[in-house]
């Protein structure tokens, strides 16, 4: 059998939904030394980048160019072991060349070095990713997501008799709010419960009934369900304080979701979340529970947003971010892919 001159990089079969890729970069000129393990071309598909790194020692040579679209499972370049190179050797060396890195059995896929570094950050089995061909950092988040099991508040409806709900907060947000619960006609509105606000005033037609120390005596008369309608942008946890005093006496917080979002049938949602006015959230988003999305956000496919997160008006979310608790998202602001953002952080 005769030594193997030359390592075969393919685009591997990343996405059942992409036929073709595109080149986004090249890390090398053609003809440039590379060493095993260094990071070469970077390609796009239709839902994330995946980095390729040389699969040994030797010389990079390549025919498409960046920005080049291309097949998958197509040839994208060679690494060769010697300066020398021509491309008929690539017909010459099929029946003889055993498996690249790329064509690899499903049992030992390639990991990228994020991929590599993320699986080491979260303790994972890379065993989890058997049969893939290749693993990219997007493909160890999209897990990690998938993996994070929402703390949801399981709400018992079955014990509810009444559609009764009660408002706590009567500022601007209330009246968001308020106007979602006529548009759906599903609930009826109580009043609203206020510190500041005088008793017997009205918010949209809604009266004010009482304070914080009201919220027992209403529920001991039969209210179940509750809106927390408290924004508080300028001290956001607060809303978590007041989520955590109406779940603490056993309301029932249902999520609000205004009739022009949209939702895409595979988001999961937590309890006490509220979709404001063309909000788009997109395929397999996980939201746990107290969420705001406020009017125009964007959040894109398998973004995670754990307790009492706050998405601004227009702020746009790339695909598997990551949010973490307490957390602020700015008006207007873009988050990029794969970011992820602390706790209690504006």
């Amino acid at each position: 059998m005769q030594d193997k001159q030359i390592e075969i990089i393919k685009i591997p079969k990343e996405s059942v939904s992409d036929d073709t890729v595109i080149v986004a970069m090249w890390y090398k000129e053609n003809g440039d030394s590379v060493q095993k393990g260094e990071m070469i071309v970077t390609y796009e598909t239709s839902k994330s980048t995946i980095d390729i790194e040389s699969p040994c020692d030797g010389y990079l040579f390549y025919q498409i160019e960046s920005g080049q679209e291309t097949a998958v499972g197509e040839i994208l370049g060679v690494v060769s072991l010697k300066k020398e190179f021509s491309w008929d050797l690539i017909k010459k060396s099929k029946e003889v060349m055993p498996k690249t890195n790329q064509e690899s059995d499903a049992e030992s896929p390639r990991f990228s070095k994020p991929a590599l570094s993320l699986i080491e950050d979260n303790k994972l089995d890379k065993a989890v990713f058997s049969g893939f061909e290749m693993v990219s950092k997007d493909d160890v988040v999209r897990y990690l997501n998938q993996e994070s099991t929402p703390p949801v508040v399981t709400s018992d409806f079955s014990r509810i008799h009444s559609n009764r709900i009660l408002i706590l907060g009567g500022g601007g947000y209330a009246k968001m709010c308020i106007d979602i619960l006529t548009q759906l006609k599903t609930y009826e509105i109580v009043g609203i419960i206020d510190k500041d606000l005088a008793i017997g005033t009205n918010v949209l037609g809604v009266p004010v009934l009482g304070r914080d120390k009201d919220l027992q005596g209403f529920y001991d008369d039969g209210v179940r369900l509750a809106v927390n309608a408290i924004g508080a942008i300028s001290n956001h946890n607060i809303r978590e304080k007041m989520y955590q005093k109406l779940k603490d006496i056993g309301f029932i917080l249902p999520n609000l979701i205004h009739p022009s979002a949209s939702l895409e049938p595979s988001v999961s949602l937590g309890e006490g979340t509220h979709i404001m006015a063309h909000a788009v959230v997109c395929s397999e988003v996980r939201i746990y529970n107290n969420c705001i999305l406020n009017s125009s956000s964007v959040i894109s496919h398998d973004c995670l947003l754990e307790d009492n997160v706050h998405i601004a008006p227009g702020a746009i979310l790339a695909g598997m971010v990551h949010v973490k608790k307490n957390t602020l998202i700015g008006m207007g602001s873009t988050i990029y892919l794969n970011v992820t953002i602390g706790e209690n952080v504006t």
